[in-house]
């Protein structure tokens, strides 16, 4: 599946599995728990009850309860929040269960708005089939599919993140249409965005919010341990750079500030202040919040972002670090919940 953009956040979510049948949902849930929380039930009425309680909570609605609607400080601020691991993200069902089927459930709790995949028989494909074009249901997979567990682990894992993208298009329209705040083309680059989300994978970060526009992203791994991921365009990285020279333009003098000026003219490094405060600082103080950076070419229309990962440091006074909700944590803590239903 092509990525349609770049959601403005990304955290692991509740997954929201119904089936009659135990070892299947044993054997699926040990995989996705390596990833992302789940809530496990083999009957439908408890499933419903759980989707009624958790099923409205997302960071979108979060991030629009001040009263002068959007505030973009609350994306990042979801780091201190544990509940937001209990967001539930996706439905998986079977279609063949007990008292009422898989599309009753799915038309029961369809104001909740969650993506779902249907679990389906040979029998029940063409239902399927009519539920997937109704809109009624997001994919089907048939139990009877070889290698299921790691088809439906893949499909669940690119639900999750259209689901979040879904969530995101608000936002991103809002801060799109703020002059002073537009958000970096790296959004809907899809050659951006690919590779963003094996950048992820590979450095071990399973969440990313994004903290300043254009691109400014805080990123955490599973024990809650912060980064940054800094972006920008050539061009985005060209004005971000020309505003640093017009507003300091007398004060590379000495041969080591004229050092920097070039390092940053080539593009060797990108700056990142963490806080405006530390923008009043000389140039001779600037050497750690000039960042070396890597280059990628999207492939797409030519364009061509510079990107550096930064470690979080604590004289940084950005974050309160005593307060960061880890994954790990809540995912240890939803094991043993899954254990005791």
């Amino acid at each position: 599946m092509k990525p349609r953009g770049l959601s403005i956040c990304y955290y692991p979510s509740t997954v929201v599995f119904v089936d009659d049948d135990p070892t299947l949902l044993k054997a699926v849930a040990q995989e996705v728990q390596t990833y992302a929380p789940c809530a496990t039930f083999t009957r439908v009425e408890d499933a419903i009850q759980f989707i009624r309680t958790h099923g409205r909570r997302n960071f979108g609605k979060r991030a629009f309860q001040d009263e002068d609607g959007f505030n973009e400080h609350r994306i990042h601020e979801e780091i201190y929040n544990a509940k937001r691991f209990s967001d539930i993200a996706l439905l998986v069902i079977d279609y063949q269960m007990p008292k009422k089927n898989g599309l009753q459930l799915s038309e029961e709790v369809s104001d909740f708005n969650i993506p779902t995949i249907m679990l389906t028989g040979e029998a029940d494909e063409t239902l399927a089939v009519e539920a997937f074009n109704e809109g009624l249901i997001d994919a089907y997979i048939k139990k009877s599919t070889e290698n299921l567990t790691p088809t439906l682990v893949t499909r669940i894992a690119e639900l999750q993140l259209r689901h979040f993208l879904d969530v995101s298009l608000s936002m991103t329209s809002i801060l799109s249409d703020r002059r002073t705040n537009t958000l970096s083309s790296c959004f809907h680059d899809r050659g951006f965005v690919t590779f963003f989300k094996a950048f992820l994978s590979e450095h071990g970060l399973t969440e990313y919010y994004l903290f300043n526009c254009p691109g400014d992203f805080l990123v955490l791994d599973r024990h809650g341990k912060p980064s940054w991921f800094i972006v920008k365009e050539r061009k985005e990285l060209d004005a971000a750079i020309q505003k640093l020279f017009d507003t300091h333009s007398k004060d590379f003098k000495t041969p080591q500030q004229q050092a920097l000026r070039l390092e940053l003219e080539e593009h060797k490094r990108m700056p990142f202040f963490f806080s405006p405060k530390t923008l009043d600082q000389s140039v001779s103080d600037w050497i750690p919040y000039l960042h070396p950076c890597e280059v990628l070419d999207s492939g797409e229309e030519g364009k061509v972002f510079y990107y550096a990962l930064i470690p979080y440091e604590s004289q940084h006074g950005v974050l309160n670090l005593s307060k960061i909700q880890s994954c790990e944590q809540y995912l240890e803590q939803n094991e043993k919940e899954n254990h005791g239903r």
